[in-house]
């Protein structure tokens, strides 16, 4: 039993670095292009602002910058703030698992879209923060919100995993 999870672990781990270098790689390419990064990123601001006015109407949006007319402070969207990059290791993640090709594709369905209403809410509550001539939008931006996309998709990845495999799994 323990050389199968073993050799189970094994295999999940090497087919999760090949995936994940393709997928990486497609994400790279991704955002080299510069006609699909700008649209993504558009495309996340638009989305953005339609949420971020559920709760303001103290909004403006030019390409990708959301701004506070008020202040004239800004925060803009670029590539890095797609969220590819993880929705790409869980995809990765997905594809390492023995299951059913359909099985995977819906659960890597479900994750982007997940993530990327993290991602909506995350711009948004950053725009939100830059509003303050002093804020903490430093401490959200590279800490708080990394670490709250971390354990998000690995909650995603265990709800999925055991939504979707639980048949697979316990036959194992």
């Amino acid at each position: 039993m323990t050389a199968s999870i073993n050799n189970s672990l094994y295999t999940f781990f090497f087919k999760f670095l090949f995936y994940s270098a393709i997928f990486q790689l497609a994400v790279w390419q991704f955002h080299s292009h510069e006609f699909l990064s700008e649209f993504l990123s558009n495309f996340l601001a638009q989305l953005s602002r339609e949420f971020s006015l559920l709760f303001t109407d103290n909004i403006l949006i030019n390409e990708n910058k959301l701004i506070h007319p008020d202040t004239g402070r800004y925060i803009t969207i670029d590539q890095q703030c797609s969220g590819l990059s993880l929705s790409g290791t869980l995809i990765a993640a997905f594809c390492s698992l023995s299951i059913k090709n359909s099985k995977k594709l819906l659960m890597s369905i479900l994750a982007v879209l997940v993530i990327q209403t993290l991602n909506i809410i995350r711009i948004s509550h950053l725009f939100f923060e830059i509003q303050y001539p002093v804020n903490h939008f430093e401490i959200y931006h590279l800490y708080v919100w990394q670490l709250v996309n971390f354990i998000f998709s690995i909650g995603i990845f265990y709800l999925l995993c055991n939504f979707f495999c639980k048949e697979e799994l316990d036959v194992e």
